[in-house]
């Protein structure tokens, strides 16, 4: 075990043990293809399981969606789709198996199961440990390490960052930057919006758009790996080009789906229950003003010779006239000319204005 460990032990369980008040997460959709709403409604009904009452089902541009209660139910519901080759649908990654990445740096080259031990002695469990390739090494063994955790492993960089020795080496620690490809697209069935490990649709080539994959497109030649530009068509729009092809009309449309869906989220009211009747009291409730005071102790304030008499019927006796204006304006430059420093002018300023306001008018 490595020296100058500063880590507490179990660091991927800091927060495990939480309240009894966890938040129930709620399982992905399934989106069914090629099939019609009573197909669909037979096969939950029939899964005994699965309870109809709490189930949301939808018809979609894509399919027919069905959105499960809780995480039991969705995964019986999955096991027993692929148990069936015919049914055809896809769904997405549960929230909680996300992947979140980090990139290790500081350790020469070593086995991930050497690696893998050492981490665990620190109480941090990884799900995956990778080497990145490095194209210019400052020295022979310099590795770097990709750590994959999942959401519900409640990993940060904050954390890993406790850990700054390991193997007695000076480590440092930062998330993992992949490539950014926009809106996500599988490769299985050439679709947008969900990827290829959880597709269990057609199977379709994004060059040609058969029933075959991509890799094993019959038309590809040797020379350059491309297929003849007549062949090409998208699997998606029908169009002449490539499924991936940014500027496909089926990628826009998807895109334009996703903002309308995400703007209505957020035009939504936040609490379901603002169309709720209201309670009978609330209705017949009525406010009125609280009684006066029965002693004022502004009356008995002392007056003061020196200020002028604000509370007068004239709303114009506070102010200075046009001719005191002037005056004190005149005045005000004729000492400002004398200053010679800040302060100076800062003090002519306020005798200035104590001379004509609070002291009196001339």
């Amino acid at each position: 075990m490595s020296e100058n460990i500063r880590v507490p032990l179990n660091i991927n369980n800091q927060n495990a043990s939480a309240s009894g008040n966890t938040k129930v997460i709620k399982p992905p959709p399934i989106t069914f293809k090629y099939t019609d709403i009573m197909q669909v409604r037979k096969l939950l009904i029939d899964i005994s399981e699965i309870k109809m009452n709490s189930t949301n089902i939808r018809i979609t541009e894509y399919g027919i969606k069905v959105q499960l209660s809780d995480e039991q139910q969705y995964d019986i519901l999955i096991n027993t789709c692929k148990q069936n080759q015919k049914i055809l649908f896809f769904t997405h990654t549960k929230k909680q198996e996300r992947k979140v990445k980090f990139c290790l740096f500081g350790l020469w080259r070593m086995s991930t199961e050497e690696l893998d031990n050492e981490l665990k002695a620190l109480g941090v469990c990884t799900r995956e440990i990778e080497e990145l390739p490095i194209f210019e090494r400052k020295y022979n063994d310099q590795c770097i390490y990709k750590l994959t955790f999942y959401n519900e492993d409640r990993m940060n960089i904050t954390k890993l960052r406790q850990i700054r020795y390991i193997f007695s080496c000076s480590v440092r620690w930062q998330y993992f930057k992949g490539k950014t490809f926009g809106t996500t697209r599988c490769t299985n069935c050439q679709e947008w919006g969900h990827g290829e490990k959880n597709c269990f649709s057609l199977t379709k080539c994004s060059r040609c758009a058969q029933g075959h994959k991509s890799t094993e497109c019959p038309h590809i030649q040797e020379d350059d790996n491309k297929i003849p530009a007549n062949l090409v068509k998208c699997a998606n729009c029908g169009g002449s080009h490539t499924a991936g092809y940014p500027g496909c009309k089926a990628k826009y449309n998807y895109e334009i789906i996703q903002k309308r869906m995400r703007m209505n989220a957020k035009m939504s009211p936040k609490n379901q229950n603002n169309h709720a009747p209201k309670d009978e009291s609330q209705k017949q409730r009525k406010y009125v003003d609280a009684p006066p005071p029965s002693h004022n102790v502004w009356n008995n304030r002392k007056s003061n010779p020196n200020t002028p008499n604000t509370n007068t019927n004239n709303n114009h006796s506070s102010l200075l006239s046009k001719e005191e204006c002037v005056n004190a304006f005149n005045e005000l430059l004729e000492k400002l000319s004398e200053c010679r420093t800040k302060i100076q002018q800062i003090q002519t300023i306020g005798s200035i204005v104590i001379k004509y306001i609070y002291a009196g008018r001339p």
